[in-house]
């Protein structure tokens, strides 16, 4: 008997949910064929995924988000503030073993390129092409050594790979430093 009493509060959900809002047509394509008998039209609709890319977070001391850094399927970093601002972005083109990426600010103007060759030495330059800096790397068995000048040709500084992976920055007079080589 109880069971029977709640039927009606069934029908009644079950009629909410059936007819709930359809998706947003914005996020559905629909591709229309025409049927040669009666001319029928048969839509089929796809929502497509969204593709995914890998985030990477920095935060500050108190925890807060200070910048994060999403990578999409295509190659192309974007990099945003705490607030969810963009703040940078930079896209890849490959072809062969060369590679140009295009750095540009939160407003979308160019900041900067960086050339990478087939003998892995990069070259960034800066909006004017004026070249900022160079990086060549030597590659030891498992040991690296990457090399950074300015645009003189001074060494900035160096970063050491050793073969378990520690990681040492060195300024242009020896001493261990940052990644910044401050």
């Amino acid at each position: 008997m109880k069971t029977l009493a709640m039927l009606p509060l069934a029908c009644a959900l079950f009629a909410v949910t059936a007819h709930a809002a359809p998706p947003k047509q914005a996020a559905i394509v629909t591709k229309g064929k025409d049927m040669s008998a009666g001319n029928l039209s048969l839509n089929i609709a796809t929502i497509p995924t969204p593709p995914t890319g890998t985030t990477q977070t920095d935060r500050g001391s108190s925890g807060s988000i200070d910048r994060q850094s999403y990578t999409t399927p295509t190659g192309t970093v974007i990099t945003r503030d705490g607030r969810g601002r963009i703040i940078a972005s930079s896209t890849t083109t490959t072809a062969g073993e060369t590679s140009t990426t295009t750095h540009r600010d939160g407003d979308g103007r160019i900041i900067g390129n960086t050339y990478k060759s087939p003998t892995g030495t990069e070259t960034t330059r800066n909006a004017r092409g004026v070249i900022t800096t160079t990086a060549t790397t030597t590659t030891a068995g498992d040991t690296s050594t990457t090399t950074y000048r300015d645009g003189s040709g001074r060494i900035i500084g160096t970063k050491y790979v050793s073969p378990v992976g520690n990681v040492t920055y060195r300024d242009g007079d020896g001493r261990i430093t940052g990644p910044d080589f401050k």
